[in-house]
């Protein structure tokens, strides 16, 4: 009885939580990785004005990147606004960096959903990136290989799971740190803007 006792709570937790816990990048949020040689695979993509843009087009500049989808009931929620408010941080302080958010949802997430969804967050698009137009499988297999991440259909809860990190990419392409994307505070966003600022 204890025992189940147990297990009940431990479930009600889990749901409570959005289950959490499951989004979590295998490189764990808020880490330096410079010295684990994490780069990020070649891709091709289409972005929320329907432009082509692959991985060459972001040679020789800092980058941050994210995984959300438009139908997102959980995480997503908070990330994006997060990413809007560093965005506008870093404009701030006339960092020259860019943002790239893929999509975990391609087959729903058309340009034009993308397009009204970073509308309705506020994302200037000079700057940010919101990208579909590949598979189910490409995406999974991408945040695998270049974030260490996993992305997982959760039928139960209609979700996709992914990872909730903000990703910093050197100019080479090279994944340097992560920042926690569901880090929030009564002022908006609480990553560390001044270490993203030094990086």
């Amino acid at each position: 009885m204890r025992r189940l006792q147990i297990m009940l709570v431990a479930c009600v937790i889990a749901t409570l939580s959005g289950c959490g816990w499951l989004y979590e990048s295998e490189a764990d949020s808020g880490s330096d990785l410079s010295g684990q040689e994490l780069y990020v695979e070649e891709f091709e993509a289409e972005n929320e004005q329907g432009e082509t843009v692959t991985n060459e087009d972001l040679e020789g500049t800092y980058w941050m990147a994210s995984m959300v989808f438009t139908r997102c009931p959980s995480v997503c929620n908070t990330m994006t606004p997060n990413m809007s408010s560093l965005q506008a941080e870093l404009e701030e302080r006339e960092a020259d960096i860019q943002f790239v958010s893929f999509t975990v949802d391609p087959s729903f997430d058309t340009p034009e959903r993308l397009h009204e969804y970073g509308e309705a967050y506020h994302a200037d698009f000079e700057t940010w990136d919101f990208l579909t137009g590949y598979s189910d499988e490409w995406i999974s297999d991408f945040a695998e290989a270049s974030f260490q991440s996993v992305v997982q259909e959760d039928p139960e809860a209609n979700d996709i799971i992914h990872a909730t990190s903000f990703f910093l990419v050197n100019e080479k392409g090279q994944v340097v740190h992560t920042f926690d994307g569901m880090d929030t505070d009564t002022e908006g966003y609480a990553g560390d803007v001044e270490a993203i600022v030094e990086d």
